[in-house]
């Protein structure tokens, strides 16, 4: 499994899974999203891959993130971890130091507005 891909992964959560995956094993993978159709949560799940999966691609090819909203990538994060465990994103925020430079940041923690 450490051998998959991001894009593997990402890809799991498209539509053309929702009868054969997620309509039946969605609660069982992440027993604590929000109580919703499993076809919007896919969707949502889908959308939060994607953008995390965009922020891990823009930082391992050394390219700038300078312009984005690092409040939403860590808010996806976050959704992502709490669906599946609640305690493993008790022990992220008690970690991560993301958040506390976003509010030291001039910016505060907003993305920089192009000139």
């Amino acid at each position: 499994m450490a051998g998959l891909s991001f894009a593997f992964w990402h890809q799991l959560f498209t539509r053309r899974f929702d009868q054969s995956l997620w309509m039946t094993g969605f609660s069982r993978v992440f027993p604590h999203a929000l109580p919703l159709p499993s076809h919007a949560l896919r969707a949502a799940a889908y959308a939060d891959l994607a953008r995390l999966r965009q922020l891990r691609n823009r930082i391992a090819h050394h390219e700038p993130i300078f312009q984005r909203d690092i409040r939403a990538d860590l808010a996806a994060v976050t959704r992502i971890i709490h669906s599946r465990s609640p305690s493993t994103l008790e022990w992220l925020l008690r970690h991560e130091g993301a958040t506390s430079l976003l509010a030291a940041s001039p910016l505060g923690g907003k993305s920089a507005s192009p000139l």
